[in-house]
């Protein structure tokens, strides 16, 4: 009985590394999806996002002691947000983005997706390799057959590090997944994560303030173009 004891322990501590480990890995990459050579999908039905990143959620708000209320959500399980995926999806092969969660990559990348219901669709995409920083923005002009305005810059390690402090504070590769509550006039914010080891997305509608506003602002502002972001 002791052997199989010492057995099972030494199992199990073989184990727990691995574990950490799984919890750490790229999950979502897909070599199987169509792309081309910038790893954009060759036609607009491939979805830009995993399907876990957008699960259907049931709220429930939780009174407290001091009659204030705290929002919980519950993933409902196998059911996702399928409408969003195929929106921001559409957008994002229109304004001919590449795909950042299919194939492994040597970089850091943040995108903010603004969709908003009165102006033109607009991405920030910010890429860190090797001590290099590199921002695209681009706009989706409507009014003129959805033709794609873009332009890059260089920015400084210090404005990649401040921006890496905006990513601390809003605690963003823990923010919850699903719930997103949408109005009638604003817009859609969708700001995506990739590492060499990691990928993310949220989304959230018109946020008013918050950490995770500024992360998206501060994107915006090192282009240097001045929005009217809401």
């Amino acid at each position: 009985m002791k052997k199989v004891l010492n057995q099972l322990l030494v199992i199990v501590i073989l184990f727990i590394p691995l574990t950490r480990c799984n919890q750490s890995s790229h999950n979502y990459i897909d070599n199987s999806i169509e792309v081309d050579a910038l790893n954009i999908p060759i036609d607009s039905t491939q979805a830009y996002f995993p399907r876990e990143m957008f699960p259907e959620v049931k709220i429930r708000y939780i009174e407290n002691s001091d009659s204030t209320y705290t929002l919980k959500k519950d993933i409902i399980k196998d059911s996702y947000e399928d409408y969003k995926i195929e929106w921001y999806s559409e957008f994002l092969y229109e304004i001919r983005e590449p795909l950042l969660f299919n194939r492994k990559i040597e970089k850091e990348i943040y995108r903010f997706s603004w969709l908003p219901s009165f102006n033109n669709s607009m991405i920030f995409r910010i890429e860190a390799q090797n001590k290099k920083y590199i921002l695209y923005w681009k706009t989706l002009d409507f009014k003129v057959q959805d033709k794609v305005h873009e332009d890059s810059k260089t920015i400084s390690e210090t404005e990649w590090l401040n921006l890496k402090k905006l990513l601390k504070a809003a605690d963003y590769w823990n923010i919850e997944l699903g719930g997103n509550e949408r109005g009638v006039d604003g817009s859609e914010w969708i700001l995506e994560g990739v590492t060499t080891t990691k990928y993310k997305v949220i989304s959230v509608w018109s946020p008013n303030k918050g950490a995770f506003r500024e992360v998206c602002s501060f994107l915006t502002e090192l282009s240097g173009l001045k929005l009217d972001l809401y």
